[in-house]
């Protein structure tokens, strides 16, 4: 996707503008993926332990996402 989207963007863009998206973008992966590392092994360590009890496991799962898609929303209300 990023291969369709950059070339728009760095024609409709000025130096700067992009310079600050491409910021965003950084430090938003950055961010994002530091808080959501310890989760997802955290989560894959009680998918080794437990076989029998799903339903806790996919409430995890579905946390740690809401939680990325939190965090990449605060993120970009700061730039903003």
């Amino acid at each position: 996707m990023s291969i369709l989207v950059i070339p728009v963007l760095t024609r409709s863009f000025s130096i700067e503008d992009f310079a600050i998206f491409d910021l965003f973008l950084v430090l938003n992966n950055f961010l994002v993926t530091m808080m959501t590392l310890g989760m997802e092994s955290g989560i894959a360590l009680l998918l080794a332990e437990s076989q029998d009890d799903k339903t806790p496991l996919s409430f995890l799962f579905v946390f740690s996402l809401v939680s990325g898609l939190i965090a990449t929303m605060l993120i970009w209300s700061l730039f903003i």
